[in-house]
C-alpha cells in the first residue's frame, strides 16, 4: 500500500509503523506494511533485546486499546504520532510507555485512561480525563504538553507545559515557564531545588506547600517564605482563547506573552499568540460568513444539532468552508495548521466506527468498520492561501502554488506544519511525498474547508 508517513527514523533505531488501514498481520517494519495496531507493535518488539532503540511511528486517527511496553523500549526509544493520533481507553485500563530512561513519548492526545504512565519525556502532548498520571522516574520530564484534571506523582521537570485541575504530591523541585490554574495544588521540595531558575517565569494561579505536611499558601504568601525564589512568577489570568475546547493560543493581551524567560523571547506554558474569540467562535466560521455544502443544490449537508455540527438526514458528506482569515500584514509561513472557532462535529452516528481526523490513506483504500481502512466518520482539512494584500474575492484570486490550479483547495494535516510537495499535493493527501522537498505554506490570507465524511470511500 502507498504511504503517508513523514517521520524520518533516527540512524541506529529500529523502526516500526502503525496505520489505520494497517493490519497487526503486518510485520510492521516499514511504512507500507504497518501494524493496525500499537499492542500489535509492542508484541513483535517483544523479542527483540531490551537495550534495542526502537522508533515506533503511529499514523494519524484514533487507537482505543490499553498500552504497555512492557521492558523492551530501550534507552533511547521513542513513539512518535505522525499527525493527529488520539490514544483512548476505556477509563479503567491503563497506558504504559517507555520501559527504560532516555525514551520518549512526542505528539499525542492522550484520554481516559486510569493511569498513564511514561518513563523520561513526554512532549507535546495533551492529556485529558486521566486521573492519574505517572511519569516513573524522578527527572522525567513533561514538556510542552497540556494535562487536565490529573494527580501527577514523582518529581518530574516541568517545561512549557498548561497544568488544569492538577495535583502534584510527589515534591516538585524542578518546573518552569508553565501555567497552573487556581484548582493546581504543587507540593513543594525545596531543600532540593538546586538553582533559584529551577522554579521561575511561571504563572502560578494555585496553591503551594513545602513537604506534604506544609499549609498550602498563595504565590504571594509562599514567595515571602522563601525570598529569592519565584521571583519573576506571577499571577494572572492568562486570557488563553477557549481552554473549555482545548484551544490554549493567547489573546493578544495575555500576560503569557513574552513572559516565559529573562530576554522575553518564549511565552508561558509554551502556547502561541492567536486571534482572539467573537462571542466565543471566530467570526470566519459564522453563517452567513461561512458556507455549508448543498451536495443536491437545495438543502445543506451539515446541520446544526445543539452546538453540534453534524450529517443532515440521508447526506454523506458535508463541508462548511471559513470566511476568508487574514493571518498576517505580509506573506509568514505558517507553523502549524489550526482555527480559532472550534466547530464541534459530531463524528459518532450509526452506522460508523470510531472517530478518525485526516487519515490520508483512508481516501485510498477500501476497508470496514472493523479495521479502520475505510476510515467513516472522519474529518478532512483543506487549505488555499493567497500573498496578496487584498482580501480575495473569487476563486482565482487564491494563488496557492505555482503547481496547481488558482483557488484549488490542498489537504492538509491538522495540527502540524501545512507543507506542500513538488507535484502539489498537501501532507494531508495519500499522494503526498515526503521526500520530494515539500515547502511550507506562506500567506497572508487562508481559507479552510472541513468535510464530515460518514460512509465508505
Amino acid at each position: 500500500m502507498a504511504n503517508t508517513f513523514r517521520v524520518i527514523v533516527p540512524a541506529g533505531s529500529t523502526a516500526y509503523y502503525v496505520s489505520k488501514a494497517g493490519s497487526d498481520s503486518n510485520d510492521g517494519l516499514t511504512p507500507d506494511t504497518p501494524k493496525a495496531t500499537i499492542s500489535g507493535v509492542m508484541a513483535a518488539i517483544a523479542a527483540l533485546a531490551a537495550t534495542t532503540k526502537v522508533h515506533i511511528i503511529v499514523g494519524a486517527g484514533v487507537y482505543e486499546e490499553a498500552i504497555s511496553s512492557g521492558s523492551k523500549l530501550g534507552i533511547g526509544s521513542q513513539m512518535v504520532a505522525d499527525g493527529q493520533v488520539v490514544l483512548r481507553g476505556n477509563g479503567t485500563n491503563t497506558i504504559s510507555l517507555g520501559a527504560s530512561p532516555g525514551c520518549g513519548v512526542v505528539g499525542f492526545i492522550i484520554e481516559n485512561y486510569a493511569t498513564a504512565g511514561f518513563r523520561n519525556s513526554l512532549t507535546n502532548c495533551l492529556i485529558r480525563n486521566c486521573p492519574n498520571v505517572s511519569p516513573g522516574i524522578v527527572g522525567a520530564s513533561i514538556d510542552s504538553c497540556q494535562i487536565i484534571g490529573a494527580a501527577i506523582a514523582g518529581r518530574p521537570t516541568l517545561i512549557n507545559s498548561v497544568f488544569l485541575d492538577c495535583s502534584f504530591p510527589g515534591g516538585l523541585n524542578n518546573f518552569k515557564s508553565s501555567y497552573f490554574n487556581g484548582n493546581c495544588t504543587i507540593t513543594m521540595a525545596m531543600e532540593t531545588v538546586t538553582s533559584v531558575g529551577n522554579v521561575d517565569y511561571n504563572n502560578i494561579m494555585g496553591m503551594l506547600r513545602n513537604g506534604t505536611t506544609g499549609n498550602y499558601k498563595s504565590l504571594a504568601d509562599f514567595k515571602a517564605d522563601y525570598p529569592g525564589y519565584f521571583l519573576n512568577c506571577i499571577n494572572l489570568p492568562p486570557k488563553f482563547n477557549n481552554p473549555a475546547k482545548y484551544d490554549f493560543t493567547l489573546q493578544a493581551d495575555s500576560p503569557h506573552i513574552g513572559a516565559g524567560n529573562s530576554d522575553g523571547t518564549f511565552n508561558i506554558g509554551g502556547t502561541s499568540y492567536g486571534v482572539p474569540y467573537v462571542a466565543g467562535v471566530a467570526p470566519q466560521w459564522l453563517e452567513p460568513n461561512a458556507v455549508i455544502s448543498r451536495s443536491d443544490g437545495q438543502n445543506p449537508d451539515l446541520v446544526m444539532s445543539g452546538t453540534d455540527l453534524i450529517l443532515a438526514p440521508g447526506k454523506q458528506v458535508g463541508a462548511i468552508t471559513s470566511a476568508p482569515m487574514r493571518i498576517s500584514l505580509n506573506p509568514v509561513a505558517i507553523q502549524q495548521m489550526q482555527y480559532n472557532g472550534f466547530l464541534g462535529f459530531n463524528k459518532s452516528q450509526a452506522g460508523g466506527s470510531a472517530t478518525n481526523n485526516n487519515v490520508p490513506d483512508a481516501n485510498v483504500y477500501a476497508g470496514s468498520a472493523a479495521n479502520g481502512g475505510g476510515n467513516p466518520d472522519r474529518l478532512s482539512y483543506e487549505m488555499r492561501w493567497t500573498d496578496n494584500d487584498t482580501m480575495p474575492g473569487s476563486d482565482v484570486d487564491w494563488t496557492v502554488t505555482p503547481i496547481v490550479a488558482p483557488g484549488s483547495f490542498l489537504r492538509f494535516e491538522w495540527n502540524t506544519q501545512p507543507l506542500f510537495d513538488t507535484m502539489g499535493f498537501g501532507n494531508g493527501s495519500a499522494s503526498f511525498n515526503k521526500n520530494a522537498s515539500p515547502s511550507p505554506v506562506s500567506a497572508v490570507w487562508i481559507q479552510i474547508r472541513v468535510t464530515l465524511t460518514n460512509n465508505y470511500v
